[in-house]
């Protein structure tokens, strides 16, 4: 990981936000249940990640963005943590 730039903290969460997202998008796939299934005493502390990583709520994350789009969303943000970390700037 570091190699290529990423830091520990940035795949974890990656990582829950990826498989938050597949979890809601089961059918009856609930913020509270999905949020205690990943390991989190409180659905807002994931919800607030995935806000943060994605720019939008879980639902509408779920409701609206296909999975090539979502896939799009995480990688660049995984390239934008890479690029802060060693002082980059990347364009929009």
């Amino acid at each position: 990981m570091a190699a290529a730039g990423l830091q520990p903290r940035d795949i974890v969460n990656c990582a829950y936000v990826v498989r938050a997202y597949s979890l809601l998008r089961m059918q009856g796939g609930r913020m509270k249940h999905v949020s205690a299934r990943l390991g989190f005493a409180d659905p807002q502390t994931l919800s607030d990640l995935v806000r943060e990583w994605t720019g939008v709520t879980p639902r509408l994350v779920c409701d609206s963005l296909r999975q090539e789009e979502f896939v799009g969303i995480m990688v660049t943000k995984l390239l934008r943590s890479t690029a802060a970390a060693e002082g980059l700037v990347l364009a929009h």
